[in-house]
């Protein structure tokens, strides 16, 4: 494999990763959404089971993203020169760490609205 192909694997990756972020936005902002009309119109069961669907897929979501950082690792072992190198992170967290974590964040807040939303 050449540095060219191993650069480009790294950004499609990257890319990729990142992208995901936006569709567990996009879930969490349906699963809130049905969520809240259904329990509006009295269907309680219902309700819980789409918060539960969404953290679902948010868990799902957020193991895709671990995958990603997984090939990201890779590449930078197998050829470190060509890969970007960020400064030191913040308190010790990765963009990476944080980006597949917040996916999980929202799939247990919505545990937790589940679990304690006055019924």
């Amino acid at each position: 494999m050449t540095e060219n192909n191993v650069a480009g694997f790294w950004q499609a990756q990257s890319k990729l990763m990142w992208s995901r972020v936006q569709t567990a936005s996009v879930i969490e902002a349906g699963a809130l959404v049905g969520w809240y009309r259904l329990w509006e119109d009295g269907h309680l069961c219902f309700a819980i089971a789409i918060l539960g669907l969404g953290a679902l897929l948010l868990a799902v979501v957020s193991l895709l993203m671990r995958r990603d950082s997984q090939y990201m690792d890779a590449c930078e072992k197998f050829e470190p020169k060509v890969i970007p190198s960020p400064n030191p992170p913040l308190l010790r967290l990765r963009g990476r760490w944080i980006a597949f974590s917040v996916p999980l964040f929202l799939a247990l807040c919505n545990i937790v609205l589940a679990l304690t939303f006055p019924w």
